[in-house]
């Protein structure tokens, strides 16, 4: 879900001054944001990654959704999650 929001956002981010800063500073507007979140994901959203080795990631579609879980897991290590989180965001789990 947290995906889909930002992919049909609107510019509400940019009402928060301390926000808009960041975003500015980093990628100059929303829509460059969203553009990076979203090329981030699906370069390593589907790219095998999250298991110990190839063997273990199983089929096409166990080693897609490992590499899908691995992104969400790893989420807090990229420059763009303070703007996930000051917009509300806490956990692709569910617990809020």
């Amino acid at each position: 879900y947290p995906l889909c929001a930002l992919a049909v956002s609107d510019e509400r981010p940019m009402t928060k001054p301390s926000l808009s800063k960041f975003i500015k500073t980093n990628w100059g507007d929303v829509e460059s944001l969203r553009t990076h979140i979203l090329c981030d994901f699906f370069r390593h959203g589907f790219d095998g990654s999250g298991a110990d080795n190839f063997y273990d990631a199983g089929s096409c579609i166990d080693g897609r959704l490992t590499s899908a879980w691995n992104w969400c897991e790893n989420i807090m290590k990229r420059g763009y999650y303070p703007v996930f989180q000051i917009t509300g965001f806490q956990s692709f789990d569910g617990a809020w």
